[in-house]
């Protein structure tokens, strides 16, 4: 969106205002000429003192520009509130019934819907007259970054040859996510019947994931702790298979060709494709460990068959 945004307004300041690792890959693929970091986001309703947070984080971000437009894809009341402070123009969030029931269950105790993000993002560009031609995140990493990880992995005692098999969550501890003890089931079964060195990853900056799952992954398991993006990125990179909750992180995966298992709501499923599958259900919290361990166990045979084949 922000590669579309730059294209159609050349010249115009841009500012990102979103998580830790989105602010550094906005600012390492120079989309943004500003950055506003607002830190790892929960429910408004579970976290009343992360949402003042967020308000102020806004408006300190914003206190030496005045916006002429505001581009709101995650619609909150506290967002809400504060793209009016920073803003002495127009305000612009995506156009459908359940954004707006979103504010107003921000406050009620009541679940968030889940929202399709990518939907969001085309639907404020169109009301802008623009297209999103370019669906990719283009995130790319260094040399070094790849070194570093290589690193990381021998210093963990790998062997090299062996299974690599990511785990990532997003949203531990919220009903939208996959509960944390399948994650970990997976792990120790891939870790016993195959030998996979496990990794588990967290939310850029965040700990939240390997914080819940540490206790329960087998001997030698890799934690990546408050990692920066790239050092995500790079992991997912190497990784034989990665298994997420998270879309965003498949959507990565895919682009780095690192076969992927994506823990889907049907009504917000993604296709399943190459090296991309899905296992989905009405709620995530309704797939078993045992259906997405075999569609796991059939993706790593497959990716070691073919490297075969390619030697």
């Amino acid at each position: 969106m922000l590669r579309a945004l730059r294209s159609s307004y050349s010249g115009t300041r841009i500012a990102a205002a979103t998580s830790p690792g989105a602010c550094e890959l906005a600012a390492t693929g120079g989309l943004g000429d500003a950055v506003i970091d607002l830190g790892i986001t929960q429910s408004s309703a579970r976290s009343f003192f992360g949402a003042v947070k967020r308000i102020s984080r806004i408006v300190r971000g914003g206190r030496n520009d005045k916006f002429d437009l505001v581009l709101d894809l995650s619609p909150r009341l506290e967002t809400q509130m504060a793209s009016r402070l920073v803003s002495g123009g127009r305000v612009i969030t995506p156009v459908k019934f359940p954004a707006v029931l979103d504010v107003l269950l921000a406050g009620s105790g009541r679940p968030r819907r889940s929202a399709d993000h990518l939907a969001d993002c085309e639907s404020v560009l169109r009301q802008l007259g623009l297209r999103m031609t370019d669906r990719r995140l283009g995130v790319t990493v260094g040399v070094d970054g790849h070194a570093r990880f290589e690193d990381l992995l021998v210093r963990s005692g790998s062997r090299g040859g062996e299974f690599i098999v990511a785990f990532y969550s997003g949203a531990v501890g919220r009903d939208s996510g996959w509960p944390v003890e399948r994650f970990a089931e997976i792990a120790v079964r891939l870790s016993n019947n195959y030998g996979a060195r496990v990794l588990a990853m967290d939310e850029p900056t965040d700990q939240a994931f390997t914080k819940a799952i540490g206790g329960m992954l087998p001997q030698g398991a890799i934690k990546l702790v408050t990692p920066r993006a790239l050092e995500v990125a790079a992991a997912v990179a190497r990784s034989s298979l990665v298994v997420t909750d998270d879309s965003g992180l498949a959507q990565l995966a895919s682009e780095f060709d690192t076969p992927v298992l994506e823990i889907s709501e049907s009504r917000l499923e993604s296709p399943s494709a190459g090296a991309r599958r899905t296992v989905h259900a009405a709620s995530r919290a309704r797939v078993t460990a045992d259906e997405a361990y075999e569609v796991a166990t059939e993706m790593l045979l497959m990716s070691r068959t073919v490297s075969l084949i390619q030697r």
